[in-house]
């Protein structure tokens, strides 16, 4: 079983989706699972997505057969996830490098909480800063 389980729900990602799925795998935890749905995408995105499953047996994709939109794509990214804590990204967005590590860290310090959530640099297409979130 896995510590963390991502969901990465997607609908005509291919713009950005490599870059996302880049930052999950140089995680400095790598005792991760990532579910990608592809919401009836109509691009290059299940393809994308099934190179990257490929490459990483941690990696598990689900065709949808009907666009579910974000909610319904996430119920059914969770429920097959397996592992002990859950998050979800999606296409546009990157997690630096310890992400996963210093989330679950901290979940794994204090067990009265049960969530966590991270501060955010907020980019634009080209990778430029533009704003922040409250640190958190």
């Amino acid at each position: 079983m896995p510590k963390v389980s991502i969901v990465l729900p997607v609908y005509n990602g291919e713009k950005y989706l490599r870059q996302s799925l880049d930052s999950i795998l140089v995680q400095t935890m790598t005792d991760w699972e990532l579910i990608i749905v592809n919401d009836c995408s109509t691009d290059q995105t299940a393809e994308i997505a099934e190179k990257y499953a490929q490459a990483d047996e941690r990696i598990t994709v689900i065709h949808n057969r009907e666009n579910r939109k974000l909610p319904g794509a996430l119920n059914l990214g969770f429920a097959a996830a397996r592992g002990r804590y859950l998050t979800w990204t999606s296409d546009d967005n990157l997690y630096l490098p310890d992400a996963l590590q210093t989330m679950s860290r901290e979940l794994d310090r204090r067990r009265e909480v049960y969530m966590v959530r991270a501060s955010m640099e907020y980019i634009d297409g080209d990778g430029r800063v533009i704003g922040q979130s409250e640190p958190y």
